[in-house]
């Protein structure tokens, strides 16, 4: 499953940087080596539609084995997306609301760290080595963290039970802090 990955960016509909062009060769390298090693089915999800179509669509040229792959161009409601991301082996973005999501249903991710608030996020689940940064994302490497994550996807998934509900309670005291502050 990989899920948004970068958007185009300042108003330039459909030109994309050498940078952008080579993230996205790297992707679609990754692709189809998961394809190839483990029979994939891949979901790419349109969240930003402008940009993440001319991203996507550039990735998807270089896909060997397009027949598994598929792109949902659909705006989904917070229930989908939960709904959805609970019924896949693993969920891969760049984006932190997508592995945010995924925490909170116990699907492993790999979170591609562009962004400090995405490596906080890691830090902060306790996922810190499923996390890949963006600077240095390697196909044949990030295939192996994929396929890695995916060999410990029991013990992902009660890593996260268990460290989401710590954030979970520290969000319900901090909420409660909150309202006395307000109300008192």
């Amino acid at each position: 499953m990989l899920l948004p990955l970068w958007s185009v960016g300042k108003g330039r509909k459909n030109i994309l940087s050498k940078e952008q062009l080579s993230f996205n060769h790297a992707i679609a390298q990754t692709i189809n080596l998961l394809i190839t090693s483990l029979d994939s089915s891949i979901i790419f999800i349109l969240e930003n539609y402008r940009e993440d179509k001319v991203v996507i669509e550039n990735i998807y040229k270089e896909i060997k084995e397009k027949q598994n792959v598929s792109i949902v161009d659909k705006k989904f409601t917070v229930d989908e997306n939960l709904n959805f991301i609970s019924q896949i082996d693993v969920l891969i973005s760049m984006r932190l609301h997508p592995l945010i999501l995924a925490s909170l249903v116990r699907t492993p991710f790999v979170g591609i760290i562009a962004h400090l608030k995405v490596a906080n996020f890691l830090l902060q689940v306790k996922e810190r080595e499923q996390g890949v940064p963006y600077e240095r994302l390697n196909p044949k490497e990030f295939n192996k963290k994929i396929e890695g994550v995916l060999k410990r996807s029991n013990q992902v998934k009660k890593e996260l039970n268990a460290n989401v509900e710590a954030l979970r309670q520290k969000a319900i005291l901090n909420a409660e802090l909150a309202k006395k502050l307000i109300y008192n």
